[in-house]
């Protein structure tokens, strides 16, 4: 550790103190030529010479699912934000997004944050997330059409936690959980912003939701990774209530090859 610490002391001081030094190096390294880059939902012409801090990210982006795919969507997302919004959370993981939106309460006065995750043990870690930030709340279960239990399969990673069997989960490691309609959670609640990410069940939660939506009340709502045979009918539900969908990558108008949707019910 004192190593790198000492290694990145020296190339500061005497490369990035030393601009010539370091066009020469960068010279040696790096290609000079002008992309474009496409970094956190935005095309971008660089150079990867001058704007070396552009091209490295880039390059990082195109390698790590949460640079190149939650971070547009969370931008999109926090854009709808406003005083006294709830945001919920829906599979809310480890609170990368609860985390991300609690901290705006300063922009936004009122800002709620409900964060539902089923899995116990990533639930804990979540718990201590939410412990940094008075306006979250958190709920160990798993949200769904109605209440009762359901069977969760886990795998590698937590983030293929859910109730639809996948190439990515270990089918023999189920764990049964308590689950209920994000309504019994949203009632109170006069503006709302939904992500839900649940691993194949967005359409079941969604359709927990029926008293928000039919009231209105919910303005705006993020569905990560749809599979197939759910777009259209999530699309349906959606445009039955008066929201316009977009492209939650790009933010142009949703098609049903895009995976990621926002859904936007603008005012009449």
């Amino acid at each position: 550790m004192w190593r790198n610490a000492v290694f990145r002391y020296l190339v500061w001081r005497i490369v990035f103190r030393n601009p010539r030094l370091r066009r020469v190096v960068q010279r040696l390294i790096y290609p000079d030529r002008d992309v474009d880059a496409d970094l956190f939902g935005g095309t971008v012409r660089i150079n990867s010479q001058k704007e070396l801090g552009y091209w490295r990210t880039f390059r990082a982006v195109s390698q790590t699912e949460v640079l190149r795919q939650e971070v547009p969507c969370l931008m999109l997302v926090v854009s709808l934000l406003r005083d006294g919004t709830t945001f919920a959370d829906c599979g809310a993981n480890a609170g990368l997004w609860s985390a991300n939106i609690a901290r705006l309460a300063f922009a936004h006065p009122g800002l709620r944050v409900l964060s539902f995750e089923p899995n116990p043990d990533t639930y804990r870690r979540l718990e201590a997330t939410a412990a940094r930030y008075e306006n979250i709340r958190t709920f160990n279960v798993a949200l769904s059409d109605e209440r009762g239990t359901l069977d969760m399969v886990s795998g590698a990673v937590s983030g293929v936690f859910g109730v639809n069997k996948s190439d990515f989960q270990i089918a023999d490691e189920i764990t049964r959980v308590d689950a209920m309609p994000v309504d019994e959670f949203l009632d109170g609640h006069d503006d709302i912003v939904m992500k839900i990410d649940v691993e194949g069940h967005e359409l079941e939660v969604l359709q927990g939701a029926r008293r928000a939506l039919a009231d209105g009340r919910i303005r705006g709502i993020f569905v990560d990774t749809m599979e197939e045979e759910y777009k259209r009918p999530i699309a349906e539900l959606l445009r039955g209530h008066s929201f316009t969908l977009l492209s939650a990558e790009h933010g142009t108008e949703w098609k049903d090859g895009h995976a990621r949707l926002l859904a936007i019910r603008r005012p009449a």
